[in-house]
């Protein structure tokens, strides 16, 4: 009851009506804006501890958005939480349950290897992903967010290259993650966007054009890419 009073308290219609135009999916929409959400997760989480996962439903977008951030907010080990994770992303049917979920769950010590495993876990499900393209959007975030560094640039690479033959949602990720490599690894990144799709590559174009992190010459060079191809 406390929940969902907070709920009806802190909606809004006018929010309401721009998500509904920005976000589809099959969770009713109530209108809370996503700060709001993050604040209210941590409350929850102090009050109540992981237990307060029991008292959201699957009623609502913005409750489902809340379970997400609660498991991120989580303070435990990875291998605590690995299926409350799994849980959280097997609900998960527009882009921004997932893109709100992956830029929260930070990973350090032991638990940043421990990603990275996970990770590989999720890539290896080829029959998951294809059935839950949103779960290999999540595998692109969490590796944009976190793993786009000289340990682990070349696999996140290997793994971009291959992403040809997929769903809307998974080729947009996956050009929002080269564009954020390419502010670092330009000359890799372009070394694996010539061998992309013209879908992928149309995408590519369009978040490196739009970036304030990359060179008006570089900027030029994806142009010229993207006429020959």
């Amino acid at each position: 009851m406390k929940i969902k009073k907070w709920i009806e308290n802190n909606s809004e219609e006018n929010y309401k009506e721009f998500s509904e135009k920005l976000v589809k999916t099959k969770f009713d929409i109530v209108g809370i804006r996503v700060g709001k959400l993050r604040k209210y997760a941590k409350e929850l989480l102090l009050e109540y501890g992981i237990e307060a996962l029991s008292m959201l439903s699957d009623n609502t977008y913005e409750e489902v958005m809340l379970q997400g951030f609660i498991v991120a907010y989580y303070n435990t080990s990875l291998e605590g939480k690995k299926k409350l994770i799994n849980n959280y992303l097997h609900k998960c049917d527009c882009w921004s349950l997932i893109d709100g979920f992956a830029s929260t769950l930070k990973l350090k010590g032991k638990d940043y290897d421990s990603g990275w495993k996970m990770l590989e876990d999720y890539k290896n499900n080829q029959l998951l992903l294809q059935q839950n393209p949103y779960i290999e959007r999540f595998v692109l975030c969490l590796s944009m967010n976190l793993y786009l560094n000289d340990q682990y640039i070349n696999d996140v690479l290997k793994y971009c290259e291959n992403l040809t033959n997929r769903d809307y949602t998974v080729k947009m990720a996956n050009a929002w993650l080269l564009a954020t490599a390419a502010i670092k690894y330009f000359d890799e990144v372009i070394n694996v966007i010539i061998k992309m799709d013209e879908e992928t590559l149309r995408y590519f174009k369009g978040k490196i054009r739009d970036s304030y992190r990359i060179s008006k010459d570089k900027k030029e060079r994806v142009k010229k890419i993207c006429l020959k191809k």
